[in-house]
């Protein structure tokens, strides 16, 4: 899996691997703005986070973009994983899981961070799966969080940096 830093192009293909609005949401947690989102707006929210946001994409070995995700720099060796996106197209194929862990190395070995964390709806039930086959824990309290005029619990997870050993 080859990462790439995101070009504003990159924005359509983002939200078009996003099924819907309840994607979207699931995705995002609602912080990148309100569905519908053009391609423009969406990069225009990455460029105001950059002083604390790194943006990629996930590139198969023919670098062909297959996905998408951020890295949240929080400081004090802690770096947040967020806005994780496959293309709806090529889920099931352990594309997540190999993104993710790329994810982590980049984190762990080029950020040198300690700990990456992340949030997930119980509802998204493929990447908590993931997550957890991973070797993320919970980490700390759930939340409920209003979703789509009801309420979602959201995960907390956390993956520590393991001395001599890659993700």
């Amino acid at each position: 899996m080859n990462l790439r830093k995101l070009e504003k192009g990159d924005c359509q293909l983002i939200l078009n691997w996003m099924k819907d609005e309840r994607e979207f949401y699931i995705i995002t947690g609602g912080t990148l703005g309100t569905y519908p989102i053009t391609a423009d707006a969406l990069y225009d929210q990455y460029v105001k986070q950059e002083d604390t946001l790194l943006t990629f994409i996930a590139e198969d070995p023919e670098h062909t973009p297959v996905g998408h995700f951020a890295l949240r720099i929080k400081g004090n060796g802690n770096d947040r994983l967020c806005y994780v996106v496959v293309d709806k197209d090529k889920r099931g194929q352990g594309l997540g899981e190999s993104m993710v862990k790329a994810a982590c190395r980049y984190a762990f070995d080029e950020r040198k961070a300690e700990k990456v964390t992340l949030a997930v709806f119980q509802i998204n039930e493929p990447a908590l799966n993931c997550y957890k086959k991973i070797g993320f824990d919970t980490d700390g309290p759930n939340s409920i969080f209003d979703f789509m005029g009801g309420k979602e619990a959201c995960y907390e997870m956390a993956l520590y940096r393991r001395p001599n050993e890659t993700t």
